[in-house]
């Protein structure tokens, strides 16, 4: 099996970048069809108009209609053919990306990816998470090409909810402990194959920049200062978690969160929070010894390690067994992990899992 790696074309990190996206655009085409959601518009509406004066490129908003469902993929397919576009540009959150990807993908137009959040490594993937209207994730749409270019706006992410920065922590550190695990199991990456070394020294790199700058990161953000522990974790939020996880793996911190999904009680949480406990349930299925360093860093940033903490009040049998069977799904990335796993096996960590965080907060 060949050793594969896969990426974004290119990637820019600046202050100020919504402002200046013509520049990037022109060589793609003339005709844009920008994907945001009101809220967004509000927000950067104005700078984003600012920037395509005395441009050639003729831009249309295409309003966000708040989940990545089949339903909202055609109606923007729709609008896209409507309008002739030649790009599709998604700025936003996770959704309102993978929605323009998977837009971009299936009108086989190129696609520009605008993060305004650094919540989770979704920007840079050739990957769209697709969810029901009530909110319940339902499939991935796996793309034959990642984005031709993700521009992040330093300045809009510093404005964006702490939380959100705080959950793409728990996003990202994640990738460097399911990158081991796929590399011990032999499994094959996202991107098609085996795991190269670039893969692990990058998700590596993630994680090293999470411990070391984390936490003056956090405070900083707080503050509302762009400091270079800020950026550093929104470097590895979204590009190095990014190409960590496509060409690493994914294992039981995603999967675990993908099972906490199918509990009402989780709906209300971000991607990055449940995969954070998920990755506490990886780390009690090795028995690794970071389970420590990674709860002691998960509570001075503010992210859950027990099943209260996400909104479970009341832990029962049935709770448990609804987490260990979404988890343990048909094709699911838990059989990732290199050892035998069962919905058993994994009702047992999630239990342990809670049990220790209680034992710390």
């Amino acid at each position: 099996m060949a050793g594969v790696f896969i990426s974004t074309p290119k990637y820019v990190q600046e202050r100020g970048a919504l402002s200046n996206l013509c520049k990037y655009v022109q060589r793609y085409g003339n005709s844009v069809l920008l994907i945001i959601s009101r809220g967004g518009w509000e927000r950067f509406g104005e700078r984003l108009s600012e920037g395509f004066k005395g441009s050639d490129i003729a831009y249309e908003v295409c309003t966000f209609g708040g989940e990545c469902t089949q339903a909202e993929i055609a109606k923007i397919r729709r609008e896209a053919s409507k309008k002739r576009s030649e790009v599709i540009i998604g700025i936003g959150g996770g959704k309102v990306m993978d929605t323009a990807k998977a837009v971009a993908w299936f009108e086989k137009l190129p696609v520009i990816i605008c993060p305004t959040v650094a919540a989770s490594d979704a920007p840079c993937s050739a990957i769209a998470a697709v969810y029901t209207p009530s909110g319940e994730q339902e499939s991935y749409i796996m793309m034959d090409k990642n984005p031709d270019i993700v521009i992040v706006d330093t300045e809009a992410i510093a404005s964006s909810p702490v939380r959100m920065t705080v959950a793409g922590m728990g996003d990202a550190l994640a990738t460097w402990y399911e990158y081991k695990a796929c590399e011990i199991a032999g499994s094959i990456s996202p991107a098609g194959g085996k795991q190269l070394l670039a893969a692990g020294a990058l998700a590596e790199l993630c994680r090293d920049i999470l411990y070391r700058d984390g936490r003056k990161a956090l405070a900083d953000a707080r503050k509302g200062l762009l400091s270079r522990p800020f950026e550093n974790v929104i470097e590895a939020n979204t590009l190095l978690s990014g190409l960590g996880f496509e060409n690493g793996g994914l294992a039981a911190a995603h999967a675990i969160s993908d099972g906490l999904g199918t509990l009402t009680e989780c709906h209300h949480l971000l991607h990055g929070e449940k995969v954070a406990f998920g990755l506490v349930c990886q780390l009690v299925l090795e028995d690794n010894e970071d389970l420590a360093r990674v709860q002691r860093f998960f509570v001075d940033v503010g992210l859950p390690i027990t099943l209260s903490q996400l909104g479970i009040a009341e832990v029962t049998e049935e709770k448990l067994i609804r987490i260990a069977k979404g988890a343990c799904a048909d094709g699911s990335v838990i059989y990732n992990m290199p050892f035998e796993i069962t919905e058993e096996v994994v009702r047992e960590a999630v239990r342990k899992a809670d049990a220790a965080g209680r034992t710390i907060i």
